[in-house]
């Protein structure tokens, strides 16, 4: 599976997010249905806008990867997600992107009440068919590969994975021989972009606005796509403010294009 995701091509609609994405040759799309950036349409919010999408995916046949984004916390309502996972569930979305909250916000007690927050996130998604991704990040609490892994392990649920991101992978300090040693079933997609070698100042901003197309940078994609199981799905998420102004499809077809670029070289 070949995925968009949404950051490669905001600010804009969902519905132009699905025509660019069928256009460029994808086979799936990342939906973004709560707002995280201020120019983010919140798609829950409009019952309208929610069934056009859902049209649309059926039109296009495009699949659905995967839906953004909870926090995981201790503050988590879990109660009120539910509408969101049971659309999501409608729409066919294979998994839930989770993520943990910034260093700053997260205490040292708040570990446990954390974990039986994701385990019943996890339980709830089981409901609607959707698996809780967990995608760790250097700047949030969970924020490299084996801190994901331990929260997996923890919650003792069957309905959590972890996803694989280029950029927060390898600015956690991760390695390609370590993806290796994963149990296949622990993942459930990656995704792919490229930056320089050398990370700024500040990996938050970088890693919302300051992505490179896949081939562009210095991270070790190649190995890393070595290392992963070959029918794992695959997402192109390269946000770029450098480029905000050029089309969707122009950002959607660039992208798609330095993507499947490397991932031939890796031989996938």
């Amino acid at each position: 599976m070949f995925s968009l995701c949404p950051l490669t091509v905001l600010p804009c609609s969902p519905l132009e997010q699905i025509d660019a994405a069928l256009d460029a040759g994808y086979d799936a799309v990342g939906m973004r249905l709560v707002p995280v950036l201020a120019t983010d349409i919140d798609v829950m919010a409009d019952k309208p806008l929610r069934d056009a999408v859902a049209r649309r995916l059926a039109q296009t046949q495009l699949d659905v990867l995967d839906v953004e984004v909870v926090r995981i916390s201790p503050q988590t309502n879990v109660q009120a997600l539910l509408p969101m996972l049971q659309y999501a569930g409608d729409i066919g979305a294979r998994s839930l992107a989770v993520t943990g909250v910034p260093k700053a916000e997260f205490g040292p007690g708040d570990e446990a009440a954390t974990v039986a927050k994701l385990a019943e996130l996890a339980e709830a998604a089981s409901r609607f068919g959707i698996v809780a991704g967990i995608e760790f990040m250097a700047f949030r609490n969970i924020g490299t590969l084996e801190a994901a892994l331990r929260y997996r392990e923890l919650a003792k649920h069957p309905n959590v994975a972890i996803v694989v991101d280029a950029l927060h992978f390898q600015r956690s300090g991760g390695k390609p021989d370590q993806l290796m040693t994963l149990d296949p079933t622990a993942i459930s997609c990656f995704q792919i972009c490229d930056a320089p070698a050398t990370p700024p100042e500040d990996i938050a901003k970088e890693a919302r606005f300051g992505r490179l197309l896949p081939g562009r940078g210095g991270l070790p994609l190649r190995e890393m796509l070595a290392a992963l199981p070959q029918d794992l799905p695959l997402a192109v998420e390269v946000p770029d403010t450098t480029r905000a102004n050029a089309p969707v499809i122009e950002k959607a077809l660039e992208a798609a294009r330095s993507s499947r670029a490397v991932m031939a070289a890796a031989g996938r």
